[in-house]
């Protein structure tokens, strides 16, 4: 049988095949699918929608608890969430040796005795869970922001066209369209413009901007203006292969 033990040190090499290991936690919980975790802690698994009631609180909501294969999960109505281990300690109100133990026994591995899970690695599981969900929560702004973007300049093109049409009817009208509504279309066609040009900006620096500047766009929003204003002094920017993309309107 496999046994458990603490990550393992930088000095660890490989061992021979057929000798016994011990696994860290973050292995044993890879040999655990999310579902079958579910299934042994009373949550009714929707495999199609990852989303059921949160047994935690004994809500009756189906869709408020939602969880991901790589074992993270969320309840949208009692705000808890984590990973497997912490699960598994909220579920059975048990601590993390605990934890390990019912993770051991779905996984098929033996503890060791004597096995004690170290303080450090337990944080340094904690630093990777913390950087793996900042990375995805960054993905996730900046697919949004991108998206609003496009959803932007399709907007301004039909406000653009409206304006467009409404001057038309006043050139055929002739003479007698009044001055203040020509007026009006002219200085929305031109407010118009300013703002695509500000949009098509934003949307180069995200779509094909450095991996600096767009992470500085994303993550601190004071910084917007200035990077909007250097692609449209300079007409474009240098992506990260150092090839020159063009504002093209």
């Amino acid at each position: 049988m496999r046994t458990i033990r603490d990550y393992p040190t930088e000095s660890t090499s490989p061992r021979p095949h057929g000798s016994s290991r011990q696994l860290s936690p973050r292995e044993i919980a890879e040999l655990v699918p999310m579902a079958r975790l579910l299934a042994h802690l009373g949550f009714e698994v929707n495999e199609r929608t990852h989303r059921s009631a949160c047994r935690l609180h004994g809500g009756t909501n189906a869709t408020a608890f939602c969880w991901t294969e790589n074992g993270l999960w969320h309840c949208h109505n009692c705000g808890a969430g984590g990973d497997k281990y912490d699960l598994i300690q909220a579920a059975l109100r048990c601590d993390f040796r605990r934890a390990l133990c019912v993770m051991a026994e779905l996984a098929g591995v033996e503890p060791g005795k004597g096995t004690a899970v170290g303080r450090a690695a337990r944080r340094r599981e904690r630093e990777e869970r913390r950087l793996t969900t900042a990375a995805e929560q960054y993905s996730t702004l900046e697919r949004t922001l991108l998206l609003q973007c496009r959803r932007r300049l399709r907007a301004l093109d039909l406000l653009e066209a409206f304006a467009g049409n409404c001057l038309l009817d006043c050139s055929q009208i002739g003479f007698d369209a009044p001055n203040e509504q020509v007026e009006f279309w002219w200085s929305a066609l031109a407010r118009l413009y300013a703002e695509r040009w500000s949009a098509l900006a934003a949307w180069l620096l995200l779509a094909f901007g450095t991996e600096e500047d767009r992470q500085r766009f994303v993550l601190y929003p004071n910084t917007r203006p200035a990077l909007l204003a250097a692609v449209l002094d300079s007409g474009g920017l240098v992506n990260d292969n150092g090839h020159w993309r063009e504002l093209v309107p």
